[in-house]
């Protein structure tokens, strides 16, 4: 059946996501309902930009088909939404951006211009003309440190570097785990927008040869200037519910500072305006 595109929010003008674990989700009608121990909840489906999908959520076929047809990406996640298993999403958009996408990084100049872009637009100041990729990234490295350390001090939180175990999650650090959960949020958010305009997560250009390449170039955008600081500062306020206050703080964030319409933004400049919204 073919869905018009056109009767759905757009992304940047969605809710960024929804949680849910250790529930139920089934069809209501065109939409999704989550049945958990508060009971039957209506979702407006065509309104969310992800559904972040934790343990012990069962989901219905249908539910799936009306998610994905209301252009809502879903994730399966770890507890609490720290780890990304899998993404779906619907295939009925056009293919003019992931060619665009193709051809650029299948030229090496093209590449590296646009990986240049990537640094530039992160770091606010224009790259040596005679950097290579491997310098570029040399600075990356030694700026994310610095940060870290800058916004330890800022906040007053003893900082170690950056260190956690999935297997021991609870034995953590609350600021890595404050971190790992604004990373995670920042992910899922920008693995969205990659999908709902048609590009592929696969195909980065700074970041190459595993399956987010493309969305961790988009994130390392935000992730230092805007996501860092909301760990830092959840973490200062208490280490009480940690990840849901982090998330809580990312979601306002991501609303109140319309940040679905900047990833689009981003996007157009990165490839110049030539892309299909």
């Amino acid at each position: 059946m073919k869905v018009d595109l056109q009767a759905f929010a757009r992304f940047d003008e969605r809710s960024p996501f929804l949680f849910t674990e250790h529930s139920i989700i089934v069809q209501e009608e065109k939409s999704i309902a989550i049945l958990d121990k508060e009971g039957r909840i209506p979702i407006p489906i065509c309104t969310i930009a992800c559904l972040l999908l934790g343990p012990g959520t069962k989901i219905t076929h249908q539910a799936v088909l009306n998610a994905v047809e209301g252009g809502c990406t879903l994730f399966w996640t770890g507890e609490e939404g720290i780890r990304f298993y899998a993404a779906g999403h619907e295939f009925y958009g056009k293919s003019q951006n992931l060619l665009s996408q193709v051809i650029l990084f299948a030229e090496e100049n093209k590449r590296i211009g646009i990986a240049r872009k990537l640094y530039q637009m992160r770091f606010k100041e224009i790259i040596p003309a005679d950097y290579n990729l491997n310098q570029i990234r040399g600075l990356e490295g030694n700026r994310v440190r610095s940060a870290y350390k800058a916004l330890a001090k800022e906040y007053d939180i003893e900082w170690k570097g950056r260190d956690y175990d999935r297997q021991n999650w609870k034995a953590t650090t609350p600021i890595n785990r404050a971190i790992t959960c604004a990373n995670a949020c920042l992910y899922g958010i920008s693995t969205a927008a990659i999908l709902a305009l048609g590009f592929s997560p696969q195909i980065g250009f700074v970041h190459t040869g595993f399956s987010t390449a493309f969305t961790c170039d988009i994130a390392d955008l935000y992730k230092v200037s805007e996501f860092l600081p909301i760990a830092f500062r959840v973490t200062a306020e208490g280490s009480q519910d940690i990840e849901p206050r982090v998330r809580y703080a990312c979601r306002d964030f991501i609303r109140e500072s319309h940040f679905m319409r900047r990833i689009v933004k981003d996007l157009k400049r990165i490839f110049d305006d030539s892309i299909d919204t």
